[in-house]
């Protein structure tokens, strides 16, 4: 099996080949308009491509929504199983919708949830064969091998009492601007889609129902912003945190770990003994940073370690320094880092590197498993 490391700037792309098959584990940027590399990356296909979202943030999905809209087509799409299967307010995806309809147009959450509704539509309207997948699941990628999915777990309600309350509160705000039919049909179309039922025409696509119902409350805003805009974004951080820490995290024991953007406490404590204690390759989880702390206390060894982390923007989200600690303990022997050499990116050049062993390129690298 080969591993393509394909450099979209601050995003991922890691596209697992074998054969005539590629499986595609995420593909986006916090820069599309400069840093998809949209000719390498299709040049990295297979005849038979799966698409893997690892979660639902925009510097991993906007390329995939780029590669449809120029005419590109999956054979199989996976998912993460955080999907509303009644109309509750619970789920992230739902927690994505409804904050996105109150929260700033800026705000991170509100591009994340029009990217996501997006690709939902793209594979809905190209007839693309979907798989939602949570712990315990496994990923067919050829006859011989199969990913064993060891996050996120079976559980779909992920709403604290936090948001539970203000959530009560926007869904009364709906009802009495009498759009709860509109939101209504938003998250009765994703229960349809969970179940594999639903087929939407472009006039009548989630994301046009999404931008509809979110005129209509934004009209009625400006009396409503003083008094809800600080919890709102109170719920949106840690809802963007949510989404990270419920990123698919799967594996071939002893062979590959990819780990999306999950949080350090999912390694160290909610899948820690599932995990191998060697991997052949593991993907740093979120872009190598040590942001809300992401690098785990207990790393397993690696022969190779993929930090997707590039680009000239986003700078303040720096590769930790940690994995310099982890390759002077012997736990990491080489790294593959989309950093094109930029000092202000990387803690570790900053206490003598571990780029000898690094190996840092602009467009692509390939590791062979």
């Amino acid at each position: 099996m080969n591993i393509d490391v394909v450099n979209t700037g601050f995003g991922d792309c890691n596209i697992l080949s074998s054969k005539s098959k590629c499986l595609i584990v995420d593909y986006g940027s916090l820069s599309p308009k400069t840093d998809l590399n949209f000719s390498t990356f299709t040049r990295s296909l297979m005849d038979e491509k799966i698409g893997l979202v690892s979660h639902f943030h925009e510097d991993h999905i906007n390329g995939f929504n780029h590669y449809f809209s120029n005419g590109g087509r999956f054979n199989h799409f996976i998912l993460p199983d955080m999907f509303p299967v009644n109309i509750s307010g619970k789920t992230l995806l739902e927690r994505m919708i409804i904050l996105s309809l109150f929260g700033s147009r800026r705000s991170y959450t509100f591009h994340a949830t029009q990217e996501a509704l997006d690709l939902i539509d793209n594979i809905i309207n190209s007839k693309t064969r979907v798989q939602f997948v949570s712990r315990g699941d496994y990923i067919d990628f050829d006859r011989k091998k199969q990913f064993e999915v060891l996050w996120p777990p079976r559980e779909n309600d992920y709403l604290d009492s936090f948001c539970s309350s203000l959530f009560d509160t926007l869904f009364g705000i709906l009802n009495n601007l009498g759009v709860m039919e509109i939101y209504r049909s938003i998250i009765e179309n994703l229960i349809l889609f969970r179940e594999g039922n639903v087929v939407l025409g472009r006039n009548a696509s989630l994301i046009h129902g999404f931008n509809k119902l979110r005129g209509i409350v934004q009209t009625f805003q400006s009396s409503l912003k003083n008094e809800y805009d600080s919890i709102v974004s109170k719920a949106i951080t840690l809802t963007n945190s949510d989404i990270n820490k419920y990123s698919i995290v799967f594996h071939e024991p002893e062979r590959i770990l990819m780990t999306g953007d999950v949080t350090k406490n999912v390694l160290d404590v909610e899948i820690y003994s599932d995990l191998s204690s060697k991997y052949s390759v593991i993907k740093a989880p979120h872009h190598g940073t040590n942001r809300q702390k992401y690098v785990p206390n207990n790393l397993p060894k690696t022969d190779n370690l993929i930090i997707n982390n590039g680009g000239t923007s986003y700078l303040r989200r720096k590769i930790s320094k940690d994995y310099f600690d982890y390759n002077l303990k012997g736990v990491i022997t080489n790294v593959y880092c989309t950093n094109e050499s930029l000092l202000r990116r990387c803690e570790c050049r900053n206490y003598g590197s571990i780029c000898s062993s690094n190996i840092c390129y602009f467009n692509k690298s390939s590791l062979k498993v």
